[in-house]
């Protein structure tokens, strides 16, 4: 968590926290407590405070972070240095991290997509790290990867992770916990959670900050919930100057489908890889396109307290719709189909729809003479389960697919007859 300083304490005011911290200033504070920055009068170094206030004298997510914490060692993960706490509240001293959050860094426009890689693999690597130990993060979002002065990048606040037991075996209440907008379908579900919903957090933000756009959030934590469980827009759609098969790799990460989204390291390694092929200029990303984008538009889930990219929370399960969700006209995104709503014709290998609204008027002008050829320069990835010869007269494929779009049953009829006309005797 980063934010500008807002509070300052005057010199003999500082209070002295566990015997050893003394409170210098306030950095910010979310939903669940407050950050100080401190000093450690024992080893003479600046350190970050959490205070944590005690809920009918306990606290169960203060005492989860601070064990999951304790379990972590790795670069690319806040180190706690000790955790303790007095009769108000729990205190988690950790690393301090000078810089801004990669959230920030965003709405800034100062991420290259060399940057946005880099960072990416680095936060893979501290989830493979993470994963070994048996924790779970549950709540990767841009506001939870610290990235330093250095260029350094850090996953924070370990506050609703979930353990495994001594067994190896992980709890499991039932609880719908995390942030709504990065959330991975069977966790918003109340499912067991895996190493995988941790993945399709992480790979939403990567394909969010080279994007500008995340297409889950929307405006409200219902709008937000309906689009769990959608199948994004290929990456490659939105950018297409960037390689191929790193989009496909994003997109894999961010499949509805825990078993199909391969794993940390499977991700970390095609980032790598196509790490010298991307751009190292910022500005890609900037604040004008995370707005349209909706990085500038926080998912509000607790209305009373006002406050912005809260953790979501409900007891029980939380109910995932099957319906599809308009774009707003101006944001001119495709519109997301939700998943198993498309016939298995017209699926990709991976068993997923990969259609957006041209899909239905391309899918079949197809039927009637569309090309392979058309198909590709649009970067429509329809699988028809068979070869799509390639008409010699193109305008007949696009008569067909405007008169499709626009007169369904007209662009029928001129679909057959054009076919006719194709394989009619020369």
């Amino acid at each position: 968590m980063h934010q500008p300083d807002t509070v300052e304490l005057t010199r003999g005011d500082e209070p002295l926290v566990l015997d050893r911290y003394r409170l210098v200033r306030r950095l910010g504070s979310g939903g669940f407590g407050v950050v100080w920055l401190a000093h450690d009068e024992r080893l003479d170094r600046a350190v970050a405070v959490k205070r944590i206030p005690l809920e009918g004298g306990e606290n169960p997510r203060a005492e989860r972070e601070a064990l999951a914490a304790a379990r972590l060692s790795h670069p690319g993960i806040v180190a706690l240095y000790e955790a303790g706490r007095d009769d108000e509240a729990w205190w988690l001293v950790s690393e301090l991290v000078r810089g801004k959050t990669l959230g920030e860094l965003e709405r800034e426009g100062a991420l290259s997509d060399f940057d946005v890689v880099s960072i990416g693999a680095e936060m893979c690597a501290a989830l493979e790290h993470a994963h070994s130990r048996g924790v779970i993060h549950r709540d990767v979002k841009p506001g939870n990867v610290m990235v330093a002065d250095d260029g350094a990048a850090k996953l924070t606040d370990f506050g609703i992770a979930r353990l495994a037991d001594a067994t190896g075996a992980l709890t499991h209440t039932g609880d719908v916990v995390g942030t709504l907008a990065y959330m991975a379908p069977e966790q918003a579900e109340g499912r067991q959670v895996t190493p995988s919903a941790d993945l399709y957090s992480l790979a939403l933000v990567v394909y969010e900050a080279l994007s500008g756009s995340n297409p889950i959030r929307a405006e409200g934590a219902a709008a937000t919930a309906r689009r769990l469980g959608m199948v994004l827009p290929p990456l490659r759609r939105l950018r297409r100057d960037l390689p191929r098969e790193l989009c496909d790799a994003i997109d894999v990460a961010v499949d509805p489908d825990p078993d199909l989204r391969g794993t940390p390291a499977d991700l970390r390694h095609a980032l790598l890889a196509f790490e010298g092929s991307v751009s190292d200029e910022p500005g890609y990303v900037t604040a004008q396109t995370s707005a349209l984008g909706g990085l500038l538009d926080r998912t509000r889930v607790w209305g009373s307290r006002g406050a912005h990219d809260e953790p979501y929370a409900e007891p029980g399960r939380a109910r995932t719709a099957t319906g599809q969700d308009s774009w707003p006209e101006d944001r001119r995104e495709p519109k997301l189909i939700p998943h198993g709503a498309v016939p298995a014709g017209l699926r990709d290998p991976r068993g997923h729809p990969r259609t957006t609204l041209l899909g239905r008027a391309f899918a079949a002008a197809s039927a009637g003479g569309l090309t392979t050829w058309a198909l590709s320069e649009l970067d429509v990835d329809l699988s028809l389960g068979g070869a799509v010869s390639a008409p010699e007269p193109a305008a007949v494929a696009g008569v067909v697919a405007v008169a499709v779009a626009i007169l369904p049953r007209l662009g029928w009829l001129l679909g057959l007859l054009g076919l006719l006309v194709l394989l009619g005797p020369d």
